[in-house]
């Protein structure tokens, strides 16, 4: 993974000689004061696609780097696109699992070069700003794998928030955590795990 940027995460190639001004904030001051809104456990992840490379900015309060993706932006974009469809796939056919493949590819295109700098403490908040093709993805629902082979949504290890980019944070503040009241089941291979259609439809939301 190539790193850099560290300075002015929302600057996709070299730093400029003055920092860019985003709604009156200077780029610095604005990631100190992301920073200082931020909550212990809240991480702030901003996602730029330009044509030749993929961005990731991530500001947490153990601090903030900013990481060139490895994915080229062909591949990102083709896998995100396509990855909304074959979840609908899946839904009707629980025998595709083609999403499977793509949600974990995404996820270590995405999610997994973000848990490697440690910014990101456990059970984090994570505060998603997407950009390009990445405004339709549906990043709770992206893999990670074990060493053992365990499959876990990355809605199951963080509580996950999409919003828009970082100044609305520094100018409006953090929103509420979002109260779900309806949610999605999966039962897998209900022909062979005959009961894990009857545990799903008990599935409840609580709270």
């Amino acid at each position: 993974i190539e790193s850099g940027f560290d300075d002015n995460p929302f600057h996709a190639d070299a730093r400029p000689q003055r920092l860019p001004l985003i709604n009156g904030i200077m780029v610095d001051d604005l990631t100190e004061r992301l920073q200082s809104a931020l909550g212990p456990d809240e991480v702030f992840v901003h996602y730029f696609i330009t044509d030749e490379k993929a961005v990731a900015s991530i500001t947490g309060k153990q601090g903030h780097q900013a990481l060139v993706l490895p994915v080229s932006v062909q591949e990102l974009k083709s896998v995100a696109g396509i990855y909304p469809d074959l979840i609908k796939r899946g839904r009707h056919d629980p025998a595709d699992t083609l999403w499977k493949a793509a949600s974990k590819n995404l996820y270590r295109y995405l999610i997994l070069p973000l848990e490697n700098t440690g910014i990101i403490p456990q059970n984090a908040r994570l505060l998603i700003s997407p950009h390009d093709v990445l405004q339709r993805l549906p990043f709770q629902s992206l893999l990670s794998v074990d060493e053992v082979g365990k499959e876990t949504f990355l809605v199951e290890k963080y509580t996950v928030s999409i919003l828009d980019v970082a100044v609305n944070i520094v100018l409006n503040g953090l929103p509420e955590p979002r109260a779900y009241t309806r949610a999605a089941a999966f039962a897998p291979v209900p022909k062979t795990l005959i009961h894990t259609k009857e545990e799903t439809g008990a599935v409840r939301l609580s709270g």
